[in-house]
């Protein structure tokens, strides 16, 4: 494991690169805004935390940590993730809110192990309907976006326990939420709903706990 964090460090050294043993890597709270090509180098980590930083985008190097489990972004600039992270095969936690992401690409979608993804806080306005891919998810923020509706395919998503939808644009909510079987909460408040969605009670009735 290597601390780094809560210093003022403005520029993180190539030589990081060297410790490809290292399985834990914390650099969260200095003042970097890019991270080193090195870092594709450390091929047995699987926690990387580089939160609290000021990151605009990320290198290409972190699709090759194929061995990552848990990635914590948060608290930057970043404002495009796309083609990033589509090498994280083995990742189940990926936590990237308070950032400036628009768009959530398709290759987030194909990593199959996803559990937790949290994009809260970010300026996502749509939802690609393959995101049925992340048939192992059972934790998805999406509260403080832009999302005036959602799709279809997000009643494919099985192993969904708690969706977290507050303070984005929806009017309206599709029946297909009817069909997430694992669904224990659901958090809705803060959206433009002028009458209660009818499909409340039948997802309170299922035994989902239902905020709005």
């Amino acid at each position: 494991m290597l601390d780094l964090g809560h210093n003022q460090i403005t520029q993180i050294p190539d030589v990081i690169g060297e410790l490809t043993h290292l399985q834990f890597l914390y650099l969260s709270d200095n003042g970097f805004e890019e991270l080193p090509d090195s870092l594709k180098k450390l091929k047995n980590l699987r926690y990387f935390n580089a939160t609290d930083n000021k990151l605009n985008q990320l290198p290409d190097c972190l699709s090759h940590l194929i061995n990552l489990q848990e990635l914590r972004l948060y608290n930057n600039q970043i404002t495009d993730i796309s083609g990033k992270l589509s090498g994280l095969t083995q990742v189940s936690e990926v936590h990237l809110m308070n950032n400036a992401i628009q768009e959530i690409p398709d290759d987030i979608f194909y990593l199959k192990k996803i559990r937790i993804l949290d994009l809260n806080n970010n300026q996502i306005r749509h939802i690609s309907p393959n995101i049925a891919q992340l048939k192992n998810i059972t934790t998805l923020n999406l509260r403080f976006n832009s999302l005036t509706q959602l799709p279809d395919a997000i009643g494919e998503l099985a192993s969904l326990q708690y969706l977290d939808l507050r303070a984005n644009c929806l009017s309206s909510l599709p029946d297909c939420l009817l069909n997430l079987p694992q669904l224990e909460k659901l958090d809705l408040r803060w959206n433009n709903f002028l009458v209660k969605p009818r499909i409340i009670d039948q997802l309170q009735d299922q035994g989902c706990t239902v905020f709005i």
